[in-house]
């Protein structure tokens, strides 16, 4: 078994903040970031005068962002083209990836991985499992697994056949209970 050098987040990734002022009648499309690491969400236009932050920040596509307050649950991801240019608040922090070091898709599995949501969660500081909040500084210090170059790419190569083979498995699943949800409601009413 190969064991790959642990790396701090703070190494491989740079903090970046391209800024804009929020002002009261002007609409801002903004992005959250689902926990469990599954990725961002459009959260829709928001007009200014409903936003308490001053100052929003703009991500784009193949930045990597997290949430303050649910880094610990997984709330991590890499920018996908989809959410390019959209706004996140300050409780988001935004990073280029440090594409000599790390490829972004392979930071993307990462952001999915279980051990390194475990890893915030025990560096989170705050009263209450809901409350925990992980600082910029506890998520640059957390480790994780870098390979060289092309044992990065063969990962990322593998995981995609395995989402791939879930993704089936998932359609067969939908189809199986759209079937048996039919057949139920036509024995019910008599029509078998």
């Amino acid at each position: 078994m190969t064991s790959y050098m642990q790396r701090p987040l703070g190494e491989l990734l740079v903090r970046v903040s391209d800024s804009v002022t929020v002002e009261p009648g002007t609409s801002y499309e903004t992005a959250g970031i689902y926990s469990y690491g599954r990725g961002l969400f459009k959260r829709g236009g928001l007009d200014g005068a409903s936003i308490s932050y001053t100052r929003l920040f703009k991500i784009r596509s193949g930045q990597l962002v997290f949430s303050r307050l649910f880094a610990w649950e997984g709330a991590i991801a890499v920018v996908t083209d989809e959410f390019d240019g959209l706004l996140v608040s300050p409780e988001f922090p935004v990073y280029e990836i440090r594409e000599d070091l790390v490829h972004p898709a392979y930071m993307s599995q990462i952001c999915t991985w279980p051990a390194l949501h475990d890893s915030l969660r025990d560096k989170a500081s705050g009263m209450g499992n809901r409350r925990q909040r992980v600082n910029v500084d506890q998520f640059e210090r957390a480790t994780i697994p870098v390979p060289s170059r092309d044992d990065q790419m063969r990962i990322i190569e593998r995981l995609g056949v395995v989402r791939d083979v879930c993704e089936r498995i998932d359609e067969v699943a939908r189809r199986s209970q759209a079937l048996r949800v039919s057949f139920l409601s036509a024995a019910f009413s008599g029509k078998l």
